[in-house]
């Protein structure tokens, strides 16, 4: 059970949660669990800032808000992760009115200690970011920030991926990396090659296999048969010419003068994720590659 879908589940529950987080990374949960509660329209978000759980009780921010509203229709992040006398007050608040009806849906995050030290009850959850997280809640994060920016679809799916793999469930490298430049994500000397090589394998194969079969179908009256490879090996089938095969008859019929480029592109990328190399940023970005697909 991944930790973003427990607490909404909670929340869809009517059960108050606590959620146990390390420094840095309440704001990017708070903006996913947002995203959800509006997506399952489990009521209206307000969110009681660190500021503010300094200067006001639990009581007292949880009365402000009733009285602007119907309490049962509220939905209240709050973030206690600045002092422990501030999560242990609201830690107690939440104990002592658990369950009750007209308490608002209630989150709160704070340090995983002053969290451990909460004991569950009716009505009361706890979760711990480090039993629950997983690669899918770094996926989460970054599909609700990176989508929002004005990317092609392409380079957010290449770029939430590798968040993705590269973050696991690090919640707070997930929250950097939707802040990095793709082109510097895909820098092997700032992040394990071994990791990106393995995403762009997973996105770019599927594109390369789409465009074969594709160029097969349109020029299907035109390819060579059998095609005989520098090694001898005949292939006398239209399905087994691969993107190398293609390639080399294009470069030597006019048939094929318009999509020299395009197989061109395709054979180098694919020789090299073939021989666990990473395609540079400017090969992704090139003017052939957004023909064919946009990664800019």
């Amino acid at each position: 059970m991944d930790f973003l879908y427990a607490i909404t589940e909670d929340l869809a529950n009517r059960n108050t949660v606590i959620a146990g987080l390390p420094d840095g990374i309440s704001s990017g949960i708070a903006v996913a669990i947002a995203e959800e509660v509006k997506r399952k329209g489990l009521g209206q978000w307000s969110a009681v800032r660190s500021v503010e759980t300094g200067q006001r009780t639990p009581a007292q921010s949880v009365t402000q808000r009733s009285q602007s509203g119907n309490a049962k229709g509220l939905v209240l992040w709050v973030d206690a992760t600045g002092e422990d006398t501030v999560a242990k007050a609201w830690g107690e608040y939440v104990l002592r009115f658990a369950g009750s009806p007209e308490l608002p849906r209630i989150c709160i995050a704070m340090p995983t200690a002053c969290a451990n030290s909460c004991r569950e009850d009716r009505g009361l959850r706890r979760r711990f970011w480090k039993d629950f997280v997983t690669s899918t809640d770094s996926r989460v994060l970054a599909e609700r920030h990176v989508r929002r920016l004005e990317h092609s679809d392409a380079h957010a799916t290449l770029k939430c991926t590798l968040i993705a793999e590269l973050a696991g469930p690090d919640l707070a490298l997930a929250t950097k990396l939707t802040e990095t430049p793709l082109e510097r994500i895909l820098d092997p000397e700032n992040y394990p090659l071994e990791s990106i090589w393995a995403v762009q394998l997973s996105i770019l194969f599927p594109l390369i296999e789409r465009e074969r079969r594709r160029l097969l179908e349109i020029y299907r009256d035109f390819w060579h048969l059998p095609h005989v490879r520098e090694n001898g090996r005949e292939i006398r089938h239209l399905e087994k010419l691969e993107i190398g095969d293609m390639d080399t008859q294009a470069q030597q019929s006019e048939v094929f003068r318009n999509e020299r480029e395009r197989l061109g592109w395709l054979r180098r990328v694919r020789n090299s994720l073939a021989h666990i190399k990473i395609v540079p940023w400017s090969t992704l970005t090139s003017p052939v590659a957004r023909q064919i697909v946009d990664f800019t």
